[in-house]
């Protein structure tokens, strides 16, 4: 007795909650797929990073892509020059500290920019940010 294939299909469909069961399946693989694509997070919530090495200490420091964008987008502002940032998180993924290292740092509205412009954009309070003058 052979099996034809729409008698498998059929029985398939007879599978309670069948529509269900697919378009769970469906799910699972769209989240499989997205998660491949996606940036990889760490327990703090940051995203990949970015290896640069200094020149001073010839170390490797990570930087992550929100430190990096950051880091430009503080440099794009008049007045404020270079910048490197570090951003520490708890274990809620919220930010517990920012370092931002500023050539122009010393000016005192520099540094009220900088402040102002840490906390627009990452949602952080004011004492959770510490600017100093990079040499």
């Amino acid at each position: 007795m052979k099996i034809q294939p729409a008698e498998i299909w059929a029985k398939i469909k007879e599978i309670k909650h069948f529509k269900i069961i697919v378009a769970l399946f469906i799910a699972a693989i769209v989240c499989l797929i997205y998660g491949s694509y996606a940036g990889k997070t760490n327990l703090f919530g940051k995203t990949d990073t970015v290896e640069k090495e200094t020149a001073t200490t010839g170390s490797t420091i990570n930087y992550t892509e929100e430190e990096i964008k950051l880091a430009n987008t503080l440099s794009e502002i008049e007045g404020i020059g270079k910048t490197k940032v570090y951003i520490t998180y708890d274990n809620d993924k919220k930010v517990q500290g920012v370092i931002i290292l500023a050539e122009n740092a010393n000016d005192p509205v520099t540094e009220w920019q900088i402040r102002h412009a840490v906390m627009t954009a990452l949602q952080t309070d004011y004492h959770n940010i510490d600017v100093y003058t990079m040499k």
